[in-house]
């Protein structure tokens, strides 16, 4: 293995295991999402 092609898999392994440390580590489920008072829901039914 050259040593730029060695670099490069470290690399890519770093970034792989800090990608699934963080998908653990985040929980989207404690998020709280602000909605805009100014946002409206329109409601689209289907007209046979």
């Amino acid at each position: 293995m050259k040593k730029k092609d060695a670099l490069e898999a470290i690399l890519y392994i770093v970034i792989i295991i800090f990608a699934i440390i963080m998908l653990f580590k985040y929980d989207p489920r404690n998020m709280e999402y602000e909605i805009p008072k100014a946002f409206e829901v329109i409601e689209s039914g289907d007209e046979d």
